[in-house]
This record gives C-alpha cells, structure tokens and sequence, in this order.
C-alpha cells in the first residue's frame, strides 16, 4: 500500500479468530510469518512458520504436553508423576526406537527428604551435559549446595534410557554410573530473607561475597579466591543516583582503586551522557565515552575522548562513531575508525590479527571508514558496503528464500551485483543453518541446539543443559583435544595431547547486575606439569553501553587489551599487551562469548553471525521479537542488544529466564514490545492489572510516545482558547487497542472510556460517549448548560484534529462520518469534529493514567508531607477520589497538558501560566495554599459567577492565560471571556 506521499506502508497483519485466538501473522514481504491451528478449548496444537518449520501438540485435560511432532520428523514424549509433575522425556526419530532424553528426579524419593527440604522439591535432573543433583535447599526452595557430573561421551548427546524402569534414587544411580565422568563439580551458596545471594562458593573453592545498600542494590564485591582466608576487593563501592542508576563504581578497593568508573546522565531524558572510566594509580583516563541521542532514544553518535585523534595523510581520525536512521529506527549507516591493513575485503569468520598496544603509536594503522545499510521490508539486509577512507572497500549483498527469511546466498569478492552469488547456505526442516561457506556441516540436537561442527579438519562438539551450554569439546587435526566446562560462575579449560593433560586453566567470572565485570584466570597445568603456585590474573572488563567488552586491565590497572567494533559486531580495531601472558579473549560484542574455531558468538538460546549481522537459526521464543526470527536486535544493532537470544532490548534490561517473552524493561524505545502493527487487528501481551504495575507501564508508553506528534502549537488565551493549538500523530502501525484499555480503565479514575460500549457497536459507539481525555490534539469539549464537560454533543462537534479516516477505513465509524453537511451547526461554525484513531487512544490513555500518578505524588509532597511516603499518597489518591468528576479532570487534565512539554517529569518545572507553574503550582493557583483540595469543586460549578464577581483588574493578562489553560477542556461564551479579563490571579487563585 502506497500512501499519497509515495511512501510505502510496512504492515504485518495479525488475523484472529471469533475469540481472539492469532490464527496467523503476515509480515511485511505478504509472506505467512507464522500460522496457528487450536482446539476446542483454545489450546494451540499446531504452530507453523515458513523459517522454524511445524510442531504439532497433544495436550492432556491440564493443558500439558503428552506429545509432539515436528518437521524434523521427530516425535517426543511426556510423562508425569501422580502429582502431574513432569518426570520423563522422549524422542524419537522417523519411527525409530525410544530415546530418553531426560528424567526429573523429586526428593519425596529420599529417605528422609525433610532432612534438606526436599520434599516436593527437584531433587535430581538427568540432562543433556549430565546429571545436575540439589543436595541442599532451604526452606523458601533456594539451593544451597549444587553437584554436576558431565556425561563421559563428549561428542554425543546422552541416552538416559537406562533409567527406565528404575524407581528409587540408588538404582537410577547405579544405572547412570557408566554414562557418567567420575568428577564431581560442587558449588554453594548462601542467601539472605530476600533471597538475594550473599555468598557463592565455585568449585574450585573460590569464594565470592556481595554486599547490598539499605535499598537492597549490589555495594560490594569480594572474593576469596581459591580457598584463600583473606578477602579481595574486586567491587569496593556503588553509588547510585535518586532513580536507581549509576553514578559510580570503584573498581578494586577504595582506598587504592584499580579503576573508578562515572555515569552522568541527560537531566531531560535520563539516557546516559558519559561513562568515564580512569585509573587510579595516575588519573589516566581509560574510557571516555560521551553519547548523543535523537528525540526517540537512538544513539546518533559516541566519541571516546580517552582516545587520541591521529592526523595523517591529510585525514582526521577521531576515536568517534555515528549512526544513522531510517524512519523505521533501523541503521542505515555508520562511521568510526578501523585498523588501516584491514577492511580491505570482506569479513569473515576469520580474525584481524590483533596488533601491539598501544597501535596508535603508528599513526598510519588507522583510518576512518564508512558502513552501510540495505533492508527489504521486514529487516532482512539487502546489501552491507564497508567504505573505507583510504585504499579499497568491500560490498556484500544478501539473497533471500522468496517465501521466508532463510538466507539462501551471498555474494562474494568479484561476484557481479545482480549475482548469481558464490557463497550458500544450506538449513534444516527447521531452519537451522546446516552448512555455511567455512562450516562444511552443523549438526544440531533434538532440540535444535547447535550440536556439532566441522570446521576444516577440526570437529566441535556442545551439549546444553536446562538450554545453557555446559561443555565444549574440539578435536583437533591430528591428536590434540581441547574442553572447556561452563558450570556457573567457574570455567575450566584443558589441553590434552594424546590424552595426556598438557594445559589446564581455570577461569572465575565475577558478576554484578551488570554483567560479567572480571575474570580471574589461573594456570593450574602447563606443558604437563602442575604449577607449583597458582596466581590467578584478573581481567576486569571494561564495557561501553552495549556490554561489548572494549578495555581489559589487570589488577594493577595495565591494560590487557583494547577493542572496538563494527556496528554489527565484527573488529573494528584490535590491540594486546604480549608482555602479560594470559588466553585471547573470548567474551567480547556485547559481552557475549566468541568461539575462536567457527567464529560464531555463543548467545545463550542461539548463535550469532556477526560478519553477516544474523542469527544462526530462527528465534526459539517465536515472534516475540518481530515476524522476523532471523534479524538481529530489529537492525538496531548500535542501540539494542540480545544476550540471551531471544529478546532484543536497550542496555540496562533484565529478562525474566521463567518467561523470556516477557521484558521487566526499561521500557525507552520500546513500542514495538507492547502493540504488534496490523490491518486493523492485533493483540496486546502482558498487560498488567496490578495498579503499581499498570502505572509503571503506562510510565513505560508515556516515555516511549516522546510526544513525537507536536508539529504546532499557537496560543491566544482568550480569544481562541485552545481551538488552535493543532497537534498531528503519526498513524504508522495503528492497532485496534480498546482491549487494552478495558482492563486499564478501573485503574485510571479520571480516564472514562467505555470500551466495552465502542467493541460491541463498531459502527458508531464512539460519537455517543463521553470521552473524558485530554487527548494529545487538546480536547475543546462543550460547557454545556447543566455546567459538566460532554466532549461530544449531539451534532458530534469537537476540535480534535486527529485522522478519523482510519476508524471509517476499518468500519469503527460509518462511512458518512466525515461528511461536512453534518457540521453545519453550533458554536463550532462547522469544524469537523475528527475522532483520534486507537493508537492516539492509548497514547492519550497512557498520559492521562501517568498525570494523575504524578498529580499524587505533588499533593503528597504540598500536604502531607510530614505522613510517610505510603500514607501520604493514600491520603492524597483519597482526596483526588472526593472530588467532584468535573473538578478532577480539570487537575488531572491540567497536569496533563503540562506533559506535553515534558514538565509532568519535573514537579518545579517552569510553564507559561501563574507563578511560573509547575504542577505544585498549579495546586496552588486552585486554592490557597493548605487549604483542603475539595475547594477545588468550587470552581466548575460556579465559574462564571465566581470570576464576575472578582472585580479586581491587577494581574488581568496572567488570570487570562490561567483560564485559557482550563479553556482547553472548555469552550467558554463571551460572558465568561469578559469576566476572565477582568479577573486577577490573586483573586482566582482563590476560587
């Protein structure tokens, strides 16, 4: 669909059923994203998807899984015990014999399973890795004391099918003994009445201690590290400002800080300004980073003032990055700077070989390049060019399967523009990549886990378990092997050669709410033999915004090494210190680990490509980040990142492991989350009922919205009070959200929509109901006769100058709605009275649920303050409540108005109205100060009186523009304008 400026619309299409079932969802290229087929009782039974192909579901009377078919031809089984509690799983292959894949083991089997508060609780989990036992928990269910045993075979996924038939504890054990390593891993932890986790003990003994604030946020970081009695300081101080952000963290201990790293942020917006970074031996500044945004959150541009400008070969080369959008927020281009030797070809999985630090010693290794961007419709790149300053560049371009998101080519060097293409891409039933240009075969395990890889002549293996990979195994060319272990916060590395341990290094990782923020890396075996003293190297990371680990420094505060990154995530720029022996990095974009051999970055639930910008296989979650479950981070790659593979999201989000659809985010920039665009249908997830929650959501659309929709504003505040002031928004992505806003509105008091009302008489229900908003057009209702606000009367007038073509389009309104000869009559002289589409709906929904929490929050702190913060707002939410409905949303209106220009996040911000405004202003301009708030009923009932009868001239033009505020929500008659005019602000202040 082409719209009258000869922009296409990108739509995807959700069709329900009759009960609001998503049947199927058509993205953007016409192609069928995903199709669902349901029970009698609303059960989904088929889920298909032209990119992950079809799983086909039997469920029992409880809604659980009995069995289940996919493309794959695999079919899998489920039992559970007589409490419905899962115990066994199954597969098997194209009718092949019974596998079992994994058994849940429960401590009512113990003997006395009270002993450690087993019972009813998981005991014992065989998995993919091994066998994960719980030896202790406490009484709230949190573990204590954890065991691991990996599986003997490294490159198979286990058969735990020896299991069945064995009902006790002992002889599931006896029965796993020859599947399973005889090491034995151990951790335990200690945690507080909150459940937060004082202490962590890794299984090399190493012991780590978090210290909270009296908010309950992180402080401090020690550990004891492997068996050690005496306590380093690996975080000695976090601060935080009045919202819970960071303002600082002291890296090492407080009194001789390795490094000091700062946050500042936009006072307006709160998106962070700076991250500074600065050793704390000399003061040299290690990370200077300085952001800049657009009006919606996207990062225009980064510059490292910590890096020196190099001037050569008549070019400046800037440590800065920039970026730029489409209208989509997808990245369309983007600058920085590179090593020079570099960039000359296409990237690969193949590595720039790091060079010495620092290499800016050496003026010409660096140079400024330019990348960008091509998508077709639903976020597939089309073609990535890499335009260096000097020497030679590169193009990639991208073909796609017609009917999917599949990557099927691409080009490479000398290939023509319009191909044909050289590299291929081979995938599965269910899309997953099987084979790739440096990747001659990928296997993948029954639950479409990257299993093996052949890279050349060496072979890779994974298992996973509880979706986590917990072992990596590779077989060199000739007799060399190399496993690395993942159990937690510890990591173990060892080297044989001919089956002989040769090199073994264990590797701590030390977190805070963060993110990985050191490693300590010991060397336990070299050439052979066991190291006579241990010294474990610490590696802090020092990340930019995205978690990307860009410096390393020891614990001296030498740096290790330094990297930057393309916007998609291959290097940029690489530097290392040689003369500090530690292993090359792993944990680099986004914090995320890369495997050296495949080049692939290992990302929790799935795998990432970075030279070609994609994920390995589609979304496991489904579409919860889009109809495309290949695009990496929605093609917002500089602002958005995925650590766990399954939802794209701002830095600082945490996701919820239980329910990784739903983001506990903060929520900038994040629209998307909420409303799926569509041809007049869509569903809204996860939408609260809990009051506190609903508020923090409706905060959440307040911040994301920015008000992108004021193209003018003009103001006479007498003789055209609010009939002027003409706000547009765009209507790209509109949604049928009344749904929504029936569960929101006994939540909001002071928004009354009867949503019901409009669902259930589509043809017209909207002129007839009273609309009690404030809208983002500035709503001009009729003061009628009976003294009450009716935004609609009875020839349908109004000042609203929002599109209402779109609810006639979609059959919301009747087709003659719009028809001028209906606008004849009344004080209006014939302005069409436009009704807001639903998207302008939930926008005015969200702001007006947000006024009043912050009109609450302001009466608290005028009048109650000396109540505690609970008590105050009770009382304040008690007063709002008693006022007359007409009273009420002239506050709660008012404080509305004010968030246009963003002043309802700022209580003492100034605006053009008495006193200099602000909403505790704005109380005050209502009523004298300590007053009740019920005076305010006063002034609806008897406006017009009330301001004749002032007979005080001083002041008249402030007393004006004080009224022609509350005119946005009335249209008064020349009477009452002739009484606002003579009217002072210190009188009306008092009415």
């Amino acid at each position: 669909m082409t719209p009258p400026l000869g922009r296409p619309f990108l739509t995807t299409e959700s069709l329900l059923d009759i009960q609001g079932h998503l049947l199927e969802v058509i993205d953007a290229r016409d192609n069928t994203a995903e199709s669902r087929t349901y029970g009698m009782l609303g059960q989904s039974l088929v889920v298909s998807s032209e990119d992950a192909g079809a799983r086909h579901n039997l469920l029992n009377a409880l809604g659980q899984p009995m069995r289940g078919w996919d493309s794959r031809s695999q079919r899998f089984s489920f039992s559970y015990d007589t409490l419905r509690r899962p115990v066994d799983r199954t597969v098997s292959v194209s009718s092949g014999s019974e596998k079992l894949l994994g058994r849940v083991v429960y401590g009512d089997l113990l003997g006395a399973p009270e002993d450690a508060n087993h019972v009813g609780r998981v005991y014992r989990v065989y998995d993919g890795a091994g066998v994960a036992t719980t030896v202790e928990i406490n009484f709230k269910g949190n573990p204590l004391e954890e065991q691991r045993q990996l599986v003997t075979s490294k490159t198979t996924q286990p058969d735990w099918s020896a299991l069945l038939g064995q009902s006790t504890i002992a002889a599931m054990a006896t029965a796993a003994t020859s599947l399973l390593d005889s090491e034995i891993f151990s951790a335990s932890s200690e945690r507080d009445a909150v459940n937060r986790v004082l202490t962590a003990i890794s299984p090399d003994d190493s012991e780590v201690n978090y210290t909270y604030d009296e908010g309950g946020a992180l402080q401090a970081v020690e550990v004891k590290h492997r068996g050690s009695s005496t306590a380093e300081t690996v975080v000695g101080e976090i601060t935080y400002n009045a919202r819970g952000q960071r303002e600082g963290v002291v890296y090492g201990s407080t009194s001789s800080p390795t490094t000091t790293t700062t946050y500042t942020y936009d006072p307006e917006t709160y998106r962070l300004a700076s991250l500074t970074t600065v050793r704390g031996s000399d003061d040299t500044t290690l990370q200077g980073l300085h952001y800049h945004y657009d009006p919606v959150g996207n990062i225009t541009d980064i510059r490292d003032t910590a890096q020196q400008t190099i001037y050569f070969n008549n070019a400046v080369v800037e440590a800065a990055n920039s970026y730029t959008y489409d209208a989509t927020y997808r990245l369309i281009e983007a600058t920085g700077r590179e090593h020079s030797t570099q960039g000359t070809t296409q990237r690969t999985d193949v590595q720039i070989t790091p060079g010495p630090q620092p290499m800016t010693s050496d003026p010409s290794a660096m140079r400024r390049y330019t990348q960008k961007f091509t998508y077709d419709e639903v976020g597939n790149i089309l073609k990535m060019q890499h335009i260096p300053a000097s020497g030679t560049g590169w193009t990639r371009y991208y073909e796609y399967d017609a009917d999917g998101n599949r990557l099927d080519k691409t080009s490479a060097p000398g290939d023509p523009a319009l191909g044909p293409y050289t590299h291929a891409y081979t995938y599965d039933a269910h899309g997953n990549m099987t084979a790739m240009p440096h990747l001659s075969s990928m296997v993948w395990n029954h639950d479409d886990e990257l299993h093996e890889v052949t890279v050349g002549t060496e072979s890779l293996y994974f298992q996973y378990a509880g979706g986590m990979r917990s072992r990596k195994y590779v077989e060199k060319s000739g007799t060399t092997t190399e496993e690395r272990i993942h159990l937690g916060l510890f990591e173990l590395y060892r080297k044989r050669i001919n089956g002989t341990l040769d090199l073994e290094r264990e590797s701590l990782h030390i977190s805070d709410d963060t993110g990985r923020i050191c490693i300590i890396e010991t060397k336990t075996v070299d050439g052979g033999s066991a190291v006579g003293s241990p010294t474990g190297i610490w590696r802090y990371q020092l990340s930019n915004h995205l978690g990307s680990a860009a410096t390393e420094v020891d614990g001296s505060g030498a740096v290790i090494s330094h990297e930057e990154y393309h916007p998609y995530g291959t290097s940029a720029y690489r530097a290392v210190n040689a003369s500090i022996d530690v292993s090359a990095k792993r944990y680099r974009y986004t914090g995320m680990e890369r495997d050296e051999e495949s080049g692939l970055e290992y990302h929790s639930a799935r795998y990432y490509i970075a030279w070609l910008g994609r994920w390995l296989n589609p979304d496991p979650s489904g579409l919860t980040d889009g109809p495309n479950r290949n695009a990496y981070v929605s093609s917002q790659p500089s602002t958005m990142r995925d650590p766990n593979g399954r939802n794209g999201a701002p830095p600082g989000v945490s996701f919820d492991e239980e329910t990784p659809q739903r983001i506990q985010h903060d929520p900038e920039d994040r629209y998307s989350y909420y409303y799926q665009p569509s041809k007049g249908e869509a569903f809204v997830r996860n939408l609260p009922t809990d009051r506190d929650e609903f508020l923090a959501e409706v905060e959440a659309v307040t911040k994301t919205v920015n008000h992108p929709g004021i193209l003018e504003e003009k103001y006479d505040p007498v003789n055209d009070i609010g009939g002027s002031r003409v706000k547009t928004i765009d209507s790209f992505a509109a949604t049928n959200i009344l749904p929504a806003l029936r569960q929101g509105t006994s939540l909001s008091q002071d928004v009354i929509i009867a949503a019901d009302q409009v669902l259930d008489q589509p043809g017209g229900g909207l002129i007839d109901m009273e609309l009690a908003f404030a809208t983002i057009a500035r709503e001009g209702g009729l003061f009628n006769s009976r003294q009450t606000i009716d935004t609609y009367d009875d020839s349908g007038f109004d000042q609203l100058y929002i599109k209402g073509q779109e609810l006639v389009d979609l059959g919301i309104l009747p087709a003659d709605f719009l028809d001028p000869k209906n606008f004849n009559k009344g004080a209006n002289n014939g302005k069409a009275a436009e009704i807001p589409t639903e998207r302008v709906l939930a926008f005015s929904f969200a702001m007006m649920g947000y006024a009043r929490l912050q009109l609450e929050q302001a009466i608290a702190q005028e009048y109650y303050s000396s109540m505690s913060g609970a008590e105050a707002l009770t009382q304040a939410r008690a007063d709002i409540d008693a006022l007359d409905p007409v009273a009420r949303r002239i506050l709660v209106g008012f404080t509305f108005q004010m968030s246009q220009g963003g002043t309802v996040f700022d209580h003492d911000a100034k605006l053009p109205s008495p006193n200099g405004s602000g909403i505790r202003s704005l109380l005050r301009a209502f009523h004298t100060t300590g007053t009740p708030l019920s005076k305010v009923t006063d002034l609806p009932g008897g406006t017009r009186d009330a301001l004749a009868a002032a007979g005080n001239n001083k002041d008249k033009r402030e007393a004006a523009k004080f009224i022609g505020r509350l005119g946005t929500f009335f249209t008064f008659n020349k009477a009452t304008k002739t009484a606002i005019a003579a009217t002072s602000i210190e009188r009306l202040m008092h009415h």
